[in-house]
């Protein structure tokens, strides 16, 4: 699903997943999340990774413009905890999903990640 205002989509999350594609924006994208997992690369813009999701995670870590982290994801986590900017947090991801909720700026939400994505 293309999402108004940023341009990416997910496909499957949680069963069967293609992975993230960006459409316009933002320039980062992830394949095969939740079998086989590659990893997340910025190809402009935002400045953040992720190595190995779903398989031996290391964890999210914003080098510029955005300001938010993930440690741990897929295995025990937490939280997301935002730094400036952008607002959105996920409680739970990787064991019992709960969702994203964007508090300001981009206006996007998913709610159960892992089964069923949604979005608004």
């Amino acid at each position: 699903m293309k999402q108004k205002g940023v341009g990416w989509w997910c496909r499957g999350l949680g069963g069967g997943v293609g992975g993230w594609v960006v459409v316009s924006g933002v320039g980062w994208w992830c394949r095969g999340l939740g079998g086989g997992v590659g990893g997340w690369v910025v190809v402009s813009g935002v400045g953040w990774w992720c190595q190995g999701l779903g398989g031996g995670v290391r964890g999210w870590v914003v080098v510029s413009g955005v300001g938010w982290w993930c440690w741990g994801l897929g295995g025990g986590v937490r939280s997301w905890g935002e730094v400036l900017g952008v607002g959105a947090w996920c409680q739970g991801l990787g064991g019992g999903v709960r969702g994203w909720v964007l508090v300001s700026g981009v206006g996007w939400w998913c709610q159960g990640l892992g089964r069923g994505v949604r979005f608004n």
